[in-house]
Order: C-alpha cells, then structure tokens, then sequence
C-alpha cells in the first residue's frame, strides 16, 4: 500500500479555488448547492484498506460530506488556502475538503480532493453538478459507480476478453526493451553543452494533414515524437507508455472515480528501414495500436510490467 509509505504526503492532493464577486452569488446558496453535488457521488467517501494482501475499498454511503461556510472581516492571501492543503488518511478521512468562504468583496469556493478518488472528468462533472444545484436542478445521477465499475473489472479477469488482451499483449510486447532517456544534465562534463532547436509550424498545417489522411493528431505527434525518441537512443525498438481518460464505456460519462489508465506504446524501426516507410504509414500504426489498447484498457498495466518485466522511463 503505497500511501503508508508516506502517509503525510499532499502529492495526490487535488485542490481548487474559485473567485466570485460577491455581488454575483449568493454564499449560503453556493454552500448549499456544492453540499448537494458532493453528496450526489458518494464515492468521494470511500476509504481504502488492506484485506489479504490486496488493496480494498470501503463505502461509506452514508457519510455526508459537510461543506464549511467561513465569514472572513479582510481578504486572504494565497497562504490561506496553501495552509488548507492537508494530507489525507486514506484509512479513515472523507478524500473531499469543501469551504465556502466569504469576504467584504468576493466569494470563494476551495475544494480538496485526492486523487484516487477523482481526475479531471471528475471536476467537470463536479462543476456540471453544482451548476445545476445552485439553480435548484437535480444533478445528474451517476448511472454506473466506481464501486460497480471495480465489480466488473474483477470479474472480467476470468472472462475470455481478459485472456484475449493478454495475449494481444504478449504478441505486442514480446522481446521489448525498455528504453531510458538520456539525461545529459546527469553527466560530469563541462565541455558539454545544451543545444535547442526550435522551428515552429502552423497547426493548422498539421490539422489538414491529419484530416485529409484519416489519421489524429493524437497519432501525428505520436509518431513525431517517437522519431525523435528513435534518433536520440539510436535504439530500433522503443517502448513507452502514455494514458487515457479511461471512460471508454458510456456509463461512465458521469462518474466519480479515478480512470485513468497506463497503456503502453511500443514503436519498432531498424535505421535501414526508417526511409521506406511514409508518416502517414507510421502515424496509421500508432492510431491503430492505440485504438486496440483502448479497447484493452481493462487489462492491467501492472500486469503488463510484471510479465514482461518492462519499466518505461518515459
């Protein structure tokens, strides 16, 4: 359990502050409404534990999520709200902090959420969410919890699609290295020097190469990277990982939770062949590989490491 390593870390803290004139909200109603949304997504309640020797959750839906309204007589400087930023006892604290706080001139909302309950879809909905409660609408309800969505991503280790993706990516990842990144600040030589090189292009250049050839521009700076990556390990096979929302299931839209998931991105180019290949052909490849990894996304990235015994640097 990485967190009682460190258990008075703020790493994974996710805080937020938002400033309103006073003259354009109402406090007591802002209190109100963010009451009502964090309560929406009891999730935000869970605490974690260890259950022979496996990381656990535990729901607490009947918690509720309190939201401190604060009156202040002067304005608070930025060490106010630095001083809010606390650790977060994964065993046994609410992982959500909210406070209203009103001054002679504006209205602020701070929140505190950790991580492992939350990314940035998370706040989208969250704003969506208060939104809609401040004007005396329901919030959406979530269709599908975290607590469900671990449910099902347990029971998935038995089914044939789990067996399906390890196979892909055993087929994917077989003989692949790991590949670090030179650090050249970490060499002890004073006749080496930094050298940037800068040259821009017009996006919407990429943009219209990238529609007429079907292909991302997700996919397209991919590829460009990776081309780079190639040149300067001088390695014919690269292996890194990148994320994604995770969300690829539509239930999950108006979810609390943390989804992001690790897919790894594997890039295969001997130097002898790199000028028979076309950037349209090697950007397809990319888009490819990344649409069947999404599609895989419930295969465990820690799995991957642990067959393979790959540990990316990038």
């Amino acid at each position: 359990f990485y967190w009682g390593m460190n258990p008075y870390t703020t790493q994974y803290n996710i805080p937020t502050l938002k400033k309103y004139a006073k003259d354009k909200i109402d406090a007591a109603r802002l209190c109100d409404a963010v009451s009502v949304a964090l309560n929406a997504h009891p999730y935000l309640t869970t605490t974690f534990g260890v259950k022979d020797d496996e990381v656990v959750q535990y729901p607490h839906e009947d918690r509720k999520i309190e939201v401190t309204h604060i009156v202040l007589d002067n304005e608070p400087g930025t060490a106010y709200f630095q001083e809010k930023v606390l650790p977060f006892n994964l065993k046994e604290d609410c992982l959500c902090r909210a406070e209203v706080i009103e001054t002679p001139q504006y209205v602020y909302l701070f929140t505190d959420i950790h991580h492992i309950v939350s990314d940035g879809v998370s706040f989208l909905i969250l704003d969506e969410a208060i939104s809609k409660a401040y004007v005396g609408e329901e919030p959406e309800a979530e269709v599908l919890s975290s607590y469900d969505y671990a449910v099902s991503e347990e029971e998935a280790r038995s089914g044939d699609a789990y067996q399906e993706a390890e196979q892909y990516y055993d087929s994917m990842l077989g003989g692949a290295e790991s590949v670090a990144y030179p650090h050249s600040a970490d060499l002890d030589d004073s006749t080496l020097r930094n050298i940037e090189l800068r040259k821009t292009i017009d996006g919407s250049v990429i943009g219209s190469f990238c529609e007429k050839n079907n292909v991302t521009e997700n996919a397209y700076y991919m590829a460009a990277f990776m081309q780079v990556l190639h040149r300067i390990t001088r390695e014919d096979s690269i292996f890194i990982s990148t994320i994604n929302n995770g969300r690829s299931r539509a239930e999950l839209m108006n979810t609390m939770g943390m989804f992001i998931k690790t897919l790894p991105v594997i890039s295969t180019l001997p130097e002898k062949n790199a000028g028979n290949i076309s950037a349209v052909e090697y950007a397809s490849q990319f888009q490819t590989q990344y649409l069947n990894a999404i599609q895989r996304d419930f295969y465990p990235f820690s799995e991957i490491v642990k067959r393979h015994g790959l540990h990316p640097d990038i």
